[in-house]
């Protein structure tokens, strides 16, 4: 029954990813990321062009937020399986998740804030686009919280087989590495490190992809053997 339920959790990690690209890109056409040079006109533009699909574009981010939590409910339950006795890095990776899915959130009511009505002012469409985006792009902190105790744990693992090779641990640690640039979009408006640009956006973003889809299929597979392996012991 625990894998099972364990199952729904790496089935919500892949939820959550779906209803992100298609709430985020397909939808609300946000991606690629708008220029920060862009003018308030331009901005107020794609807010008035495509109000319907930048609103539920957003709805589908919000949800994808929910998805998140039993996925990283679960991912704790498998750290915990990997450090033993301790439960410190479990907790702070569901602590650090639990914080991390509010920058899914957050972004998402300021957008709906700015399109609610698309008539105001561009000036202030603008600012309500710039909030989003710098809460979208930038938070890393949390993030790491909840990444480098999944990367402490897979190198602290004595389960055989392991829950995740250790050569998870490097890409985790190689894809936090590609994050870190992300806080340089405070800096820039312009160049690879404006927020639409290679480093804050386009690397952390298909990093976060791959990664997340490794992460699940990895996880995912654990628990089937497990569930099999107990399923095989009973009888």
């Amino acid at each position: 029954m625990i894998s099972r339920i364990q199952m729904v959790g790496v089935g919500c990690g892949f939820a959550f990813l779906f209803c992100y690209v298609l709430g985020l890109w397909y939808l609300s056409g946000f991606v690629p990321a708008h220029a920060p040079t862009a003018t308030a006109e331009q901005i107020a533009a794609i807010y008035r062009q495509n109000a319907n699909g930048i609103r539920v574009g957003m709805v589908f981010v919000m949800i994808a937020a929910g998805f998140y939590l039993p996925w990283t409910v679960t991912l704790s339950a498998l750290i915990k399986k990997m450090e033993g006795e301790s439960n410190f890095l479990s907790q702070c990776q569901l602590i650090g998740g639990l914080a991390s899915s509010m920058f899914f959130v957050l972004p998402a009511l300021i957008w709906q804030v700015a399109v609610y009505r698309p008539e105001r002012s561009a000036d202030l469409i603008l600012m309500l686009n710039d909030a989003g985006w710098i809460l979208t792009v930038t938070p890393d902190p949390p993030f790491f919280v909840q990444f480098f105790p999944l990367i402490a744990a897979i190198f602290m693992d004595r389960n055989r087989p392991a829950v995740f090779p250790r050569w998870m641990g490097y890409f985790s640690f190689w894809a936090c590495a590609i994050y870190s640039p992300a806080m340089l979009a405070y800096f820039f408006d312009k160049g690879p490190f404006a927020w639409n640009g290679i480093f804050p956006f386009w690397l952390p973003l298909s990093t976060f992809v791959v990664w997340e889809i490794t992460l699940y299929v990895m996880a995912w597979s654990f628990i089937k053997k497990n569930a099999v392996a107990s399923a095989l012991a009973q009888h």
